[in-house]
Parts: C-alpha cells; structure tokens; sequence
C-alpha cells in the first residue's frame, strides 16, 4: 500500500520521490493505461460503441484524464520537471522540494471522501447477492418502444424481452443498485422487490452487485489525485470486465461487436452469468478494501493538518 498509494512513514513526514523514481512510474502508468484505452476508446471508426463508451459518457472522464499518473496525497515529486508539469494541474501546490497534492485540496474534497468510505463501508458488510442476473438492463426497455442504445436490436424482440420479465424466474426483479433501478421504466418500476432511493442507498448496496462493484471506478475518480492513478486503473479495468459482463447479459444483440449472449433466460445461463458474476464480486472486494483504508487514511490525514496547512502523514497500514 505504500508504493501504490503514498501512506506515511511513522515519523509523520511527507515521502518525496526524486525524479529518477517517479518518472518511470509515470511512463509505465502511462503505458498502461494507453493500452487499456486502445480497446475502449470512444470515437473510434465506426461511431459509438454501445458497450465501452459508457465507461466513459456515464463517468463523466475523458481518456486523455487517464494517462496522467499521479501518487496520492502525501507524497512529493521533486524537481523542476515535476513542478512544470504538475502545478497547473486541480488540487497541487509548490513545495520546497518540488510539488505535492495540496493540504487544502484534501479539505476541500473531506466530504465526499467520508461519504465514499461510509458506502464502501456498509458495501462490504453485507454478503454477495448473486441471484439478480443482470435484469436491470431488462427493465430499462421493458414494455416500452424505445431502447437505450439505438442501432442495436433486442436479441428477443420487444415481446420476447417482456416476457422474460414477466416470467416467474424474474418476478420479482432482485435490483439493489439505485443507479441502476432509477432507469427503470416506469411498467418495470413495481415489479423490483424493493423501491430504492438516493437516500436508502448506503442500507441497499451490496458487494455482489454488477454496478457496485463497476463504480469503484468512479469514487476512485472522485477521489482525484488524492490516489495513486495504480489503484484508479485497476479499478478502471475492474469496470470494463463488469460493463462486459453487464451488456453480454442485457437483452440486447450485440454479436455484431463481438460480444456472445450471456442467455439469462436459460438455465445455463443464469448460471454462467452467476459464476462471472462472483468473479467481479472477488475482484471488487479487494479494490474495495484497497480504497477504504485510503479513505479512512486521508480522513486522518484531514483531521491532523496543522495550522500551517502542511499534511500531517500517517502510519502506513492505517487504520
């Protein structure tokens, strides 16, 4: 954890990265991460991509925002190099040595990380539910005529997509993940065993979940450069085997890109759909813990910041 993500030393000073030691891991991050977006990049020929570009439309991150490595709070990168590519950057400032993710940055952005570690907290609580199967793309079309990703034809047709929905398998739809039901159409909507809300969401998420565990990329992006960009690309990643898993079970046909059907409504199906399910869920809970003990580490670095604003370090490991 101290490598990825710029934890303390015990004597509560800042860790400072010399350029021989930081310009490689920016190159290699950057490597990285050119070679994950090469595969999921919006605007490739051909126009819009209905599985990948989601990655990036509903995030709200352009591509380009990924290939800027960053350390974390607590760390400074030194030299002029660091300072003429990092200062115009959100949330850094000049230091003796070089440049670091500002104390101020960090208060400015306390709330949301309490907020972030609060959900993954309760998140991780609960156990795994796996017996969704990724209708929640189901009944966003449901008894309706639009779809949701133009071109692409339902695999089933309208009907056949009712159907499934209606039929005793699904009924009713096991949906934990607001975001997910709040597109819901409105016929679709009572049929969800729970009526869920912004509000109710910390009491409803749960570790097994396709979309939960798909958003540890966006508090990881909320979290900005108080992160290492490691942890942000592995979570990154974790998205896209999630978002693929999500559109290979959705009632649309999308072998016309190169994805096979996940045929939920057939026994073999609901099982294969199960067994990737559960290997998203064993993934996310590793980044999961990964990004709390980082939450709960800049919620102490916040409350330690002297009266000068200079980051007060903690003991790596924290909590």
């Amino acid at each position: 954890m101290s490598d990825r993500n710029g934890t303390a030393d015990r004597n509560g000073t800042a860790e400072v990265l010399a350029a021989v030691d930081w310009e490689p891991r920016a190159a290699a991050h950057r490597r990285r991460a050119g070679a994950l977006l090469s595969a999921t990049r919006p605007g490739r020929p051909g126009g819009a991509h209905p599985v990948w570009d989601f990655l990036f439309t509903y995030y709200g991150v352009r591509p380009g925002q990924l290939l800027c490595w960053h350390p974390g709070y607590g760390v400074v990168l030194a030299g002029d190099r660091a300072r003429r590519r990092y200062l115009s950057r959100t949330g850094y400032t000049g230091h003796p040595d070089g440049v670091t993710v500002a104390a101020a940055h960090l208060a400015k952005r306390a709330g949301t990380v309490r907020f972030i570690a609060e959900l993954l907290a309760a998140t991780a609580t609960r156990p795994a539910q796996l017996n969704c199967f990724g209708m929640h793309e189901w009944a966003m079309v449901y008894r309706s005529t639009e779809v949701r990703h133009g071109v692409v034809p339902l695999r089933l047709g309208a009907a056949g997509t009712d159907t499934v929905v209606e039929s005793p398998m699904f009924t009713p739809l096991r949906c934990t993940h607001f975001d997910a039901f709040r597109f819901f159409t409105d016929a679709a909507v009572p049929r969800n065993n729970a009526q869920l809300t912004r509000e109710s969401q910390l009491g409803s998420e749960q570790p097994g979940c396709v979309h939960a565990n798909m958003d540890l990329f966006k508090w990881a992006l909320k979290l900005g450069p108080l992160v290492s960009s490691e942890l942000l690309l592995d979570c990154f990643e974790l998205a896209g085997a999630a978002r693929e898993l999500d559109m290979r079970a959705s009632p649309y046909d999308l072998t016309g890109y190169g994805f096979s059907p996940v045929k939920v409504e057939e026994p073999a199906g609901r099982a294969e759909y199960a067994r990737r399910q559960s290997e998203v869920a064993h993934r996310a809970a590793a980044l999961r813990r990964e990004l709390l003990v980082r939450c709960h580490i800049l919620v102490r670095a916040d409350r330690g910041v002297n009266r000068r604003g200079t980051p007060v370090r903690q003991p790596a490991g924290y909590p």
